[in-house]
């Protein structure tokens, strides 16, 4: 019978939660995609229109919140992949130099200081440039505040 009773209020307090764990989940599934360069494992675009299924059939939760959540896990991820490439990414390049890697950082620095800001705006929108965009961002030096404001328009 406490089994029973015990099984009972496990299930109350997990349905309880279960709306918080949906955003959590969904943010942390987004934040390893374009942040941790897991977006070529991770089907992100299904998940949100999954995501927004889910929202419109159940009643405690809510599409405002699920907008939030999507923005801030996306405009992170994106945050860590940029820091990651400039202070991971560029300092092992430059340890392992090599003609061919010199000459591809010179053309992405190039790329970046002209189109960076496009660039990631728009990689926002293709599924599996958006999770190597943000790195090679930070690997090639791209301005910090500009990769900000572009990242925040992206996401």
């Amino acid at each position: 019978m406490r089994v029973i009773e015990l099984a009972a209020s496990f299930d109350a307090q997990l349905s309880s939660l279960a709306p918080f764990l949906f955003y959590v989940i969904l943010a942390l599934i987004l934040f390893a995609e374009t942040g941790i360069l897991l977006g070529f494992f991770l089907p992100g675009d299904s998940i949100l229109f999954s995501a927004g299924l889910v929202v419109a059939s159940h009643k405690s939760l809510n599409i405002s919140l699920l907008c939030l959540v999507i923005f801030i896990a996306a405009f992170m991820g994106d945050q860590v992949g940029y820091v990651l490439g400039r202070t991971i990414g560029r300092p092992y390049l430059e340890k392992n130099p090599s003609p061919r890697i010199a000459r591809m950082m010179g053309s992405a620095e190039r790329f970046y200081h002209h189109s960076g800001w496009w660039a990631v705006v728009a990689a926002r929108f293709f599924p599996w440039v958006r999770s190597f965009v943000p790195p090679i961002a930070g690997v090639a030096k791209m301005n910090y505040y500009r990769f900000l404001s572009a990242n925040a328009v992206g996401a």
